[in-house]
């Protein structure tokens, strides 16, 4: 499901800890740590979202990270986008081989 949102051009965020982003995320994703971020930061990056791209993949790695895309993706819903569960499954993406980006932000 996360890969038909992805080439369906889901809005994706990615909201893991710095670290694990620049190792390998989602391409195209958009970091968005809010657990890092002041509110008006994430006003600012959900500003520059597409707004025809209603749907979300919101990449999660751990409670705590995955409790913050929850929020965020609750946030967004309320916006109008749609959004279900987090995907937790980054190591699941590699294996099966789809496309991973390295790069820094």
């Amino acid at each position: 499901e996360a890969y038909s949102r992805f080439q369906g051009g889901a809005t994706i965020i990615d909201a893991r800890d710095p670290e694990a982003f620049a190792a390998g995320h989602v391409p195209g994703a958009t970091h968005l740590s809010i657990k890092y971020m002041t509110t008006a930061s994430i006003q600012q990056v959900i500003g520059t979202f597409d707004v025809r791209k209603k749907t979300l993949l919101i990449v999660c790695e751990g409670y705590v990270d995955c409790f913050y895309a929850r929020v965020l993706g609750v946030r967004l819903s309320r916006l109008g986008w749609v959004f279900d569960e987090p995907f937790r499954e980054m190591a699941a993406w590699r294996k099966v081989g789809y496309p991973v980006d390295v790069s820094s932000f």
